[in-house]
């Protein structure tokens, strides 16, 4: 069974929305001589965005994807009797978003072996500077999945 993806929430379409209405309303603003007004709504609209989203270093992801991969691979072990062989999981920049893709290989009880692939995608925006520097530089981090341990 393939991971659900979620549509992560397009920031920078947000984000020009935001600053068409921002360039209209500041246009008007300048015509009356007040571009402070201006300046105040790009910085309430990067608050917004912050505070929607905080940021997270890429040792708090990998982390937080190791427990949860290791809950999925035991219970796929328990439910259809396969059985966990090797996997790895990615941290690759795409321009402005970066992916998170889990790669699990198993054997099912005819002895073939089946991939299960997930991805799920999220802003840049929402890494740490350092993350985002650190990911930048190598434009991808590459993590193996060991076998999770049952208790």
């Amino acid at each position: 069974m393939a991971e659900k993806k979620e549509k992560p929430v397009d920031w920078e379409k947000l984000g020009e929305k935001a600053k068409k209405v921002n360039s209209d309303l500041g246009q008007a603003l300048k015509e009356l001589g007040n571009q402070n007004v201006t300046d105040f709504f790009h910085n309430v609209a990067d608050l917004f965005r912050k505070k929607q989203q905080p940021q997270k270093s890429l040792d708090d992801i990998a982390k937080a994807n190791s427990e949860l991969i290791d809950k999925r691979i035991l219970e796929r072990e328990r439910t259809t009797g396969q059985k966990f062989g090797a996997g790895r999981f990615r941290i690759v920049l795409d321009g402005d978003i970066f992916n998170l893709i889990t790669e699990l290989y198993f054997k099912d009880p005819e002895g073939q072996w089946l991939e299960v692939k997930g991805s799920y995608a999220s802003p840049v925006s929402s890494l740490t500077e350092e993350s985002r520097q650190t990911l930048e530089a190598q434009k991808e981090l590459t993590y193996p999945i060991e076998p999770p341990s049952a208790d």
